[in-house]
């Protein structure tokens, strides 16, 4: 069974080693296992890095986005199977056995693993790492959404598909939108919880809030290709809701109260102070759950807050953006979503 490990890059020069290395050594020149490697136009060191890597297949392109850099290692890939990662994982000594292991079942179309934390010592990252944990924990065997961080599928399956879409130019909803296409055809993921990638989570709260911007901004176009996964998946559920229509209804009222008289002002920020308390209170039961340290369970429920009107302002934003795309044919990207 031929396997070929597919890893977008971008700017990775801090990590990419790392994450080759790993995976060479896990592969030890086997020759059912090729990897390869596409530059999305990185401007940084990377493009060096990689060279000094001969055992692996390096193709690079002008920048479009890691769904489309995902598509053209498929293109060039030999593989029967076509495994996904990140150029900012270190994947764990069993990772690739673990997660192609399923495929001797030929029921079996497509698998995704899970995280560990690769900078434990950062207060940021361990809250990121400790809420995916708890997430993960509550899987069954066969999940709706997998990470392209951590996803394997069959080659066959992935063409008939159309592979990544392209329209997704940030790294931040084609993996879902290839997940839930895969639903489509009638199949579901195998969760395979010991393939494991440990993972540089954020550990500057501000750049989090701005990548989550990011999330919320492409969310917009993934509900109005997936109108029927706005409920959420095995990832996003009640609590993500709650999130969104909480930081919607606060950011609606403190908006209204500006136009309206002194009486139904008051009215409006009352209403919108109990919504934030909800908000509040439904964050701090996830940051319980992950921590009982009180300093850090505040400052859990402090970033989830936070992250909760980050992610609703770039919904809404994606949501105008989409809209004025779709009537007007507007292609330029604001730019807060342009790469970096």
């Amino acid at each position: 069974m031929k396997i070929s490990v597919i890893i977008p890059v971008y700017n990775a020069a801090r990590t990419i080693n790392k994450t080759i290395g790993a995976i060479l050594s896990l592969v030890e020149a086997n020759p059912a296992v090729e990897i390869i490697a596409v530059d999305d136009g990185s401007i940084d060191a990377t493009p060096e890095i990689l060279k000094t890597f001969k055992q692996i297949k390096t193709i690079r392109q002008e920048n479009s986005g890691p769904a489309a850099a995902r598509n053209t290692g498929a293109k060039a890939a030999a593989g029967e199977i076509l495994v996904f990662t990140d150029s900012d994982t270190i994947p764990e000594a069993k990772w690739l056995f673990q997660l192609t292991r399923p495929f001797e079942n030929p029921e079996i179309m497509a698998t995704t693993g899970t995280y560990s934390i690769a900078n434990p010592n950062s207060p940021l990252a361990e809250i990121i790492q400790k809420e995916i944990s708890n997430k993960h924990a509550s899987y069954d065997e066969f999940i709706k959404f997998g990470g392209t961080y951590n996803l394997a599928i069959r080659r066959s399956l992935f063409q008939k598909i159309g592979g990544f879409n392209e329209g997704y130019r940030r790294a931040s909803g084609e993996d879902n939108d290839l997940c839930y296409r895969i639903l489509r055809e009638g199949y579901l993921l195998k969760f395979v919880p010991q393939a494991i990638v440990a993972h540089y989570h954020p550990e500057n709260p501000v750049k989090y809030m701005k990548e989550q911007f990011r999330h919320g901004f492409w969310r917009a176009k993934l509900y109005i290709d997936h109108p029927t996964r706005i409920a959420g998946d095995n990832y996003t559920g009640i609590r993500e809701l709650i999130e969104t229509s909480s930081s919607l209804f606060c950011l609606a009222a403190l908006v209204f109260s500006i136009f309206k008289s002194a009486r139904k002002n008051f009215l409006f920020k009352a209403a919108s102070l109990l919504v934030l308390l909800l908000l509040t209170a439904t964050e701090m039961v996830m940051a319980l759950k992950i921590t009982f340290k009180p300093g850090k369970s505040l400052f859990a429920t402090a970033v989830f807050v936070a992250r909760s009107f980050a992610r609703t302002a770039g919904f809404l934003a994606g949501l105008q953006f989409f809209a004025l795309k779709k009537t007007t044919g507007l292609k330029t990207l604001p730019n807060s979503e342009k790469e970096q």
